[in-house]
């Protein structure tokens, strides 16, 4: 087990110029182009946030890492749950139709 000393540090100052590029070519092979740079900006918002509880058993590579691709799945899963919600709502529209307006227009 690794002591103090030799745990690893995070150095958020120079996470752009060390692993923007990684992160971004990363994030390529899982999203749309247009959404690269705003999830990799996402990832290390998020970093900087959880940064606290950063332990030191991981590289901060590998950690931001795990940060980005758990940016990715929250991203699809905001993207399928609209797509839910909206076929949800057609569904729902469908199925409250104004009672006797089929009947309404037979009988013209």
């Amino acid at each position: 087990m690794k002591n103090e000393e030799t745990k690893n540090q995070l150095n958020p100052k120079l996470w752009g110029v060390k692993y923007k590029e990684y992160l971004c070519v990363m994030a390529r092979k899982k999203l749309p182009s247009d959404m690269v740079e705003d999830i990799v900006q996402d990832t290390f918002l998020a970093a900087l946030h959880a940064a606290p509880r950063f332990k030191g058993r991981s590289s901060e590579r590998v950690w931001l890492t795990a940060i980005l691709n758990n940016k990715i799945m929250d991203h699809y899963r905001s993207v399928y749950s609209q797509q839910g919600k909206v076929s949800h709502l057609a569904v729902k529209v469908a199925d409250h139709t104004i009672p006797g307006i089929w009947d309404y227009a037979k009988d013209r």
